[in-house]
């Protein structure tokens, strides 16, 4: 159902003529302001023009429901715009000539007894006057609602859609990750089985571990659930470097419920591993560390591989971008004084 329908409908209906009738009494009321102090305006004392403005009230929401029921379903079918024009106006105007004939023909006989036709021919004029008013302020009402409807439509639209790029925007990010990290680990486990199978072995252990962990397809997970990945995929790592590659953890415990996006941490040590010499003359010691500003930090000591880096940034881009859809933060990458670090916000609770 549109957003137009549900704002086009008889509870609203009912609820304009309710205001509307009372508007319309309070006017007619307001104009015997002379019976207030006279307490008799043409022979009716004020409890008489209570009772009469009430059954005026009744009268007049009954009428004003029926034409805003009417315009409102006219509105809500689809046609075009003149057709609907005419089929507002003149439908408008036949159900208040109706309704007005109605209350004639049911009136008391002893007021139309003594009518006659110089004062027959002025009331015709009046009705139909009556009508084309009641009509215009009707139809004016109705097709503010309508165009309230349907701007709130578009900007519900508009907010969908652009929901749904993001989400299809970080579908596409999200789907980047998996083959990248199975590509890498592959390449690992190949260089392994022509080195020493017993590690190979160990290595596909660990992996199967990592990669189950991956395709888990979480928007978030805990802190603690990534470092015990994370440390799975260290141990892959020093598989194949062994004591070339160290990984300190200074984790403060109140940090670790604590939400962030999956895998984040190993792609950060991915990076690190992939752009850095790695030697037992020159280890690798990545920290990873939580800090007073609800982040996690990752950083190590800058030693440059001598080739080429063309891929380099890609990875943090994508987790950069992700971050921004998911939770509207920003990920600080620094790389100042000899040292590369990537700090990422800590959501506190849960999604």
């Amino acid at each position: 159902m549109t957003t137009t329908k549900k704002t086009l409908n008889w509870k609203n209906a009912l609820g304009l003529a309710v205001l509307l009738s009372l508007f319309w009494c309070l006017i007619v009321f307001l104009g015997y302001t002379g019976a207030v102090n006279a307490k008799v305006e043409m022979g009716k004392t004020m409890a008489e023009m209570l009772v009469e403005s009430g059954r005026q009230f009744i009268v007049n929401a009954i009428l004003f429901f029926a034409l805003f029921r009417f315009q409102f379903s006219v509105f809500n079918r689809p046609c075009k715009n003149k057709r609907k024009i005419w089929v507002l106006t003149v439908g408008s105007l036949s159900i208040v000539l109706v309704f007005v004939g109605m209350l004639v023909l049911t009136a008391d006989v002893v007021s139309m007894k003594h009518a006659v036709l110089n004062k027959t021919i002025p009331n015709i004029f009046f009705i139909i006057a009556y009508a084309i008013i009641i009509s215009a302020m009707t139809i004016l009402l109705s097709s503010l609602f309508y165009i309230s409807g349907e701007r709130e439509k578009a900007i519900l639209e508009n907010q969908k859609l652009s929901v749904e790029n993001m989400r299809a925007r970080y579908e596409t990010l999200k789907s980047q990750i998996n083959p990248h990290f199975l590509f890498n680990s592959l390449n690992t486990l190949n260089g392994l089985i022509s080195m020493d199978s017993e590690r190979a072995r160990e290595f596909v252990h660990q992996l199967s571990f990592v990669f189950r962990y991956s395709i888990q397809n979480r928007e978030a997970a805990t802190l603690n659930d990534e470092l015990v990945c994370i440390e799975a995929f260290c141990n892959m790592m020093k598989i194949r470097y062994s004591e070339s590659l160290a990984i300190e953890y200074r984790i403060d415990d109140r940090y670790r419920q604590h939400r962030i996006m999956p895998l984040s941490l190993q792609m950060l040590v991915e990076n690190a591993i992939k752009h850095n010499t790695i030697s037992k003359r020159y280890p690798l010691i990545i920290t990873i560390e939580t800090t007073d500003n609800n982040t996690v930090r990752v950083w190590n000591k800058i030693r440059s591989k001598n080739e080429d880096t063309s891929g380099e940034g890609i990875g943090l881009a994508n987790m950069t971008e992700r971050y921004k859809m998911l939770y509207q933060k920003d990920i600080a990458i620094s790389s100042r004084d000899g040292v590369f670090s990537v700090e990422i916000p800590l959501i506190k609770g849960h999604r």
